[in-house]
């Protein structure tokens, strides 16, 4: 499992434990291992995620307008999803959204709208939870199989 180059070195420890050196000093290793290859692995689960975002929408069909002057062609939320990796204080994180077109419509149409009596005016149908859930196993998978290549097992 943690490959040929890996050795189990038993030592006497101060307090007088036995201590497994070389393991500890591949585990040690492996935040830094992590780290070089996270990057690939946030684009591929963001790519998970924004496909299942597309398929969890409703295809709408808008009869080929544009706006209301008719001068610029639909853009379903489909087809406006961006995908944006990043680090912020050494922590890797993926960002989808609507792009320009589309994003100002994510929260409405995935939470629905309620008028000012607290009322609901349109159901949400909840396409962002949905994409969570129909991606989580296959990102487990790429997390999985990112430890295990770190690991020296894959």
């Amino acid at each position: 499992m943690w490959g040929d180059s890996m050795k189990a070195t038993l030592s006497q420890g101060e307090d007088g434990d036995e201590v497994f050196v070389d393991i500890m000093k591949e585990i040690s290793r492996m935040p830094v291992l992590i780290e070089k290859e996270e990057k690939k692995v946030m684009k591929k689960i963001g790519g998970i995620i924004a496909d299942n975002i597309a398929i969890s929408l409703p295809k709408s069909d808008p009869g080929g307008r544009g706006d209301y002057k008719g001068n610029h062609p639909y853009v379903h939320m489909k087809e406006d999803i961006k995908v944006k990796t990043g680090s912020k204080n050494g922590v890797a994180h993926v960002i989808i959204n609507g792009g320009k077109k589309t994003g100002y419509k994510w929260h409405l149409v995935n939470d629905g709208t309620r008028d000012s009596d607290g009322q609901r005016r349109t159901q949400g149908i909840h396409f962002i939870e949905k994409a969570l859930n129909k991606s989580e196993a296959q990102v487990e998978s790429l997390i999985d199989e990112l430890i295990r290549e770190v690991a020296g097992g894959g």
